[in-house]
């Protein structure tokens, strides 16, 4: 009997005790490994602005000239996103070294009138079409970005002119995050991890 009375006792305890042992490792590991308040099942969401989406990468090429911002390559989406979530030296390090090893170019893209041209010719009637529009010029609304604004890595099945690839001595990667300070009326933004990393010989 008096078995069945101290299990009457703790089970009900049991849920609000794990309860509280997952929040304070949650706000341990948000505290000391940088993971968002809004993860590790916390309940960081209700007092801070720290979520994943609140953080974000910043990549820089440095070059001769000077610094150059970067796009995180597409393949690494997800790695990004754990990034976000809780940086760790080892994940940052691990991006790092595949962003170091790839061949960068000035991003480009096309403007939303080559986009609707293109879509046009695409379409059944298409003959009738380019007969009305004309064939694209070879750079027609292609926007280049200068290479010292902004710079993309190309994908393991693209090529291009060694000349027209942008030169970079290293790359540093960064992971920022938003917060609300008391004595400031607006978001500021805070590095949490940096790391530079020699371009590989």
């Amino acid at each position: 009997m008096h078995a069945r009375n101290l299990g009457d006792r703790v089970w009900p305890l049991l849920a609000p005790i794990l309860l509280a042992i997952v929040a304070m490792l949650q706000m341990t590991l948000s505290a000391t490994a940088d993971l968002s308040a809004w993860k590790g099942g916390g309940f960081g969401m209700f007092s801070t602005v720290d979520s994943p989406e609140a953080r974000f990468l910043r990549i820089t090429l440095i070059t001769h000239d000077g610094d150059v911002p970067a796009l995180p390559p597409g393949d690494l989406g997800r790695t990004v996103a754990q990034l976000r979530t809780a940086p760790t030296d080892g994940m940052l390090r691990a991006v790092a070294e595949r962003i170091a090893s790839g061949n960068w170019v000035p991003l480009e893209f096309a403007s939303a009138a080559r986009r609707y041209s293109e879509l046009l010719r695409a379409r059944p009637d298409a003959a009738a079409l380019t007969r009305e529009v004309g064939p694209p010029a070879e750079d027609e609304g292609v926007i280049r970005f200068p290479a010292h604004r902004l710079v993309r890595m190309l994908e393991p099945s693209e090529t291009r002119d060694p000349a027209a690839l942008v030169a970079f001595e290293g790359i540093r990667v960064e992971v920022w995050r938003y917060s609300l300070r008391r004595d400031h009326p607006a978001l500021v933004a805070e590095r949490l991890r940096s790391l530079t990393l020699a371009r590989p010989s």
